[in-house]
C-alpha cells in the first residue's frame, strides 16, 4: 500500500530549500526544526543529510547518505522527519496525521 501525498509536503521542501531567504514565519519554522534536530544524539548528521539532500544544488539524498555514512533508508527517514518537524513548527499540525511516525 502506498502512502498518501500531502499538499503541504512540497511547500515545506521549498521552504527548506529557500532558507534563510524565505519569509519570517517560514524562517522561524525552519530555525525551530534545526534547534530541535540539534538536540538529538545524531542531530548534526541529520542536519547534514538535510542540507545535502535538499539545499545543495546538484546533490541528492543518495549522495547525502554516502557522505554521512548512513543507509539510504536512514537518510530518507531523517529527511522526512525534518520536513515534518518544519511542518509542525509552521503550524500545520491539523494537516499532519498521527500515523506517520
Amino acid at each position: 500500500m502506498s502512502k498518501p501525498r500531502y499538499d503541504w509536503w512540497g511547500y515545506m521542501r521549498r521552504i527548506i530549500r529557500r532558507y534563510p531567504k524565505c519569509a519570517d514565519f517560514e524562517r522561524r519554522a525552519v530555525e525551530h526544526a534545526i534547534a530541535a534536530t540539534e538536540l538529538m544524539p545524531d542531530g548534526q548528521a541529520r542536519l547534514k543529510v538535510v542540507e545535502i539532500g535538499l539545499r545543495r544544488n546538484g546533490k541528492n539524498l543518495q549522495t547525502a547518505s554516502i557522505m554521512e555514512s548512513v543507509s539510504y533508508a536512514t537518510a530518507k527517514r531523517w529527511q522526512q522527519s525534518f520536513i515534518r518537524e518544519v511542518a509542525r513548527n509552521f503550524q500545520c499540525e491539523r494537516l499532519l496525521d498521527d500515523d506517520f511516525d
